[in-house]
């Protein structure tokens, strides 16, 4: 009779230590799933002391001159307009060695943002290498980020006729 009791008991002990690691391997499961949810942010942005339009302004005059930055495209190659947020996202094509890298960015806030403020803002909204589909923030690696952001600093921020006064 205590041999049964002891087997049982065991079994039991055993039932509950696979419940607990199923809860545990779902809670687990939910929380990357929540962690992985998220809107389309930016890779990184740029913080300049002027207002939107001089940064738009300034921005403008430097595509002008370098017409290599749009490969026969558009500065305003998207202009996607959504009611409340007026945002124009640019393409901006790069040459890094024997690739050409395309960057998307836009300037950052909305005419009310741009009306009271006294700082111009943009985001690098997506980056990648020229033919492929460029990605997002979160579908870039860590080192792969930094390999762009670089690129995008040294080929474009840094060549414009004013810096950022922060960065994030």
């Amino acid at each position: 009779m205590n041999y049964i009791n002891f087997f049982s008991l065991g079994l039991r002990d055993r039932k509950f230590d696979i419940f607990c690691n199923v809860k545990i391997c779902i809670f687990l499961s939910i929380i990357v799933f929540l962690c992985s949810c998220g809107q389309i942010g930016k890779i990184k942005s740029y913080e300049y002391n002027i207002t939107k339009s001089q940064l738009a302004e300034y921005i403008s005059i430097y595509y002008k001159s370098h017409p290599e930055l749009t490969i026969g495209s558009n500065l305003d190659i998207y202009n996607q307009k959504t009611p409340g947020y007026e945002q124009d996202y640019f393409d901006c094509y790069i040459q890094a060695g024997d690739d050409t890298c395309m960057f998307v960015f836009s300037y950052l806030g909305d005419s009310t943002y741009w009306a009271n403020n006294k700082h111009g803002e943009i985001g690098l909204r997506y980056a990648g290498k020229f033919g492929q589909q460029v990605r997002i923030d979160s579908d870039l690696g860590f080192f792969e980020k930094r390999k762009f952001i670089k690129i995008f600093e040294e080929g474009f921020i840094n060549k414009l006729p004013v810096k950022p006064v922060s960065t994030d």
